[in-house]
């Protein structure tokens, strides 16, 4: 009988194996050198440097871990939390306001049913759509009358406007020009076809509501508000035409709230830092129907 010694590539170790003659078969010894072969360590732990058995692996204290449990000692799809594990997701009670837990980690938006039609809006926890803003009395809804407001109104049939209620501008950008700074542009029911440019000094552009005051501009852009025109605001109308909506280019603390942008062939609001530094607020808002984006920044700051 022969013995065939090799090298067991499992521990690392010398082993012999020993075979049997032909004649004899089904019969083997093991035979080896006087150190013993390690023994498994246990999912609780063991010496470091000690395999786990197959299936486990050893965490970062040292321990061995079955197969499918984390660091954290949760299994997979969990996270512990004070030393509790929780299922991935968000907790049923702890959906934010406006939405709901779908029972699975998640949370979704309480909405109407169907799609709001365009100019409307509903934010999450409405369940029905409404207008951006409403229309107040007539000829200029909120806004504001006293000495320095110039008012607009295309449909103005008389002679000598001069930006008065008795006697308003026909266009947006007369009442801009005539403004002083700081001072509001009441702009009454109609379609004004035309570009405006606030340059210099900042004003606030409002129309009785975006259901009846309709900006139509072309490029550049219906609405542009540039050099030194910080702190300008519009408000309650809507915008569209074919080129972009409302362009900021150096102006800083710009508002626009509760304007509806929409159906043009760029995006409805550019902002970049041109020439000076710009930021711009953009709140209660549609921006609908732009065929490149809605909203552009680049090298500027927004607030939606």
């Amino acid at each position: 009988m022969s013995d065939v010694s090799r090298r067991s590539r499992g521990w690392g170790r010398d082993r012999c194996v020993c075979g049997a003659s032909l004649a004899g078969l089904l019969f083997a010894a093991a035979c080896g050198t006087d150190d013993a072969a390690p023994a498994a360590a246990t999912s609780s732990g063991g010496d470091a440097g000690t395999p786990c058995p197959p299936g486990e692996r050893v965490g970062p204290s040292g321990a061995c871990l079955a197969a499918g449990i984390q660091n954290d000692g949760c299994d997979a799809g969990e996270h512990a939390v004070d030393g509790v594990c929780h299922p991935a997701g968000i907790a049923p009670d702890a959906c934010g306001t406006g939405f709901t837990s779908t029972n699975d980690g998640a949370c979704a938006p309480i909405l109407p049913e169907t799609p709001c039609p365009p100019g409307e809006i509903a934010v999450p926890g409405e369940t029905a759509c409404h207008v951006l803003a409403d229309c107040g009395s007539e000829p200029w809804g909120e806004a504001p009358s006293d000495p320095t407001t110039r008012f607009v109104d295309g449909a103005y049939a008389g002679t000598g406007s001069d930006g008065s209620e008795g006697k308003p501008f026909r266009t947006i950008q007369a009442a801009v020009d005539a403004a002083a700074p700081g001072a509001v542009v009441a702009i009454a029911a109609g379609t004004y076809t035309e570009n405006v440019l606030v340059v210099g000094k900042s004003v606030v552009l409002s129309g009785r509501c975006p259901g009846m005051v309709e900006l139509v501009g072309g490029d550049p852009a219906a609405i542009e508000i540039g050099a030194e025109a910080s702190g300008t605001h519009v408000r309650t109308l809507a915008i569209r035409g074919t080129s972009t909506g409302i362009a900021v280019t150096g102006a800083k603390d710009v508002v626009i709230e509760r304007v509806w942008i929409h159906d043009l062939p760029h995006p409805g609001l550019w902002v970049e830092s041109l020439f000076a530094p710009s930021n711009v607020t953009l709140d209660r808002a549609i921006v609908e129907g732009t065929k490149a984006v809605g909203i552009y920044i680049t090298n500027a700051n927004a607030t939606v």
